[in-house]
């Protein structure tokens, strides 16, 4: 019996892998994961959720894609924002149903998260929105919004940004 879960896991991070790699080919990287990068433990309430990651910096993406991917088993996805009007970011956020949006909060100078969250708050989004920054003062212009949930981005350690992500729903 033993031998089966092994290979069920074995092939279950060939999976993952794949998939590692296909969102990154996807978002124009060149970089290949060759293993897949340890779960942490902390982790574990985000297993299984649909969690959506939107961001205007490629490369910003490319740090979170390893473990946002292992942390929700494989369903995490990514959108990077292109200066598309934000009806359309909107339209493109919602086509996957996640349950949870991770939102940067500087799209461009044109466009912030705030502007994005109320959007999806008015056309009903049913998900939680989480607000996505490295600058703290960030999380009250989320809340005017009606956003309650912020993290920190920490792009030189994405894994300490999921483990907060993953705090919100302990």
């Amino acid at each position: 019996m033993e031998e089966i879960k092994a290979d069920n896991q074995a092939e279950r991070n060939v999976e993952l892998l794949e998939r590692i790699n296909a969102i990154l080919a996807g978002l124009g990287s060149r970089a290949r994961w060759l293993k897949l990068p340890q779960s942490q433990s902390e982790y574990a309430t985000l297993k299984d959720k649909r969690v959506l990651m939107v961001d205007d910096i490629v490369g910003v993406l490319e740090q979170f894609v390893p473990d946002l991917v292992i942390a929700t088993d494989g369903k995490a996805s990514f959108l990077q924002y292109v200066k598309q009007p934000a009806d359309e970011l909107v339209s493109e956020m919602l086509a996957g149903n996640p349950d949870i949006i991770l939102l940067d909060y500087n799209l461009s100078g044109d466009l912030k998260g705030t502007e994005i969250a109320g959007l999806l708050i008015q056309k009903g989004y049913a998900g939680k929105i989480v607000g996505f920054s490295s600058e703290g003062s960030t999380v009250k212009e989320f809340n005017k919004v009606g956003v309650s949930s912020c993290i920190e981005k920490n792009n030189g350690y994405p894994e300490q940004s999921i483990k907060e992500l993953a705090l919100l729903y302990a």
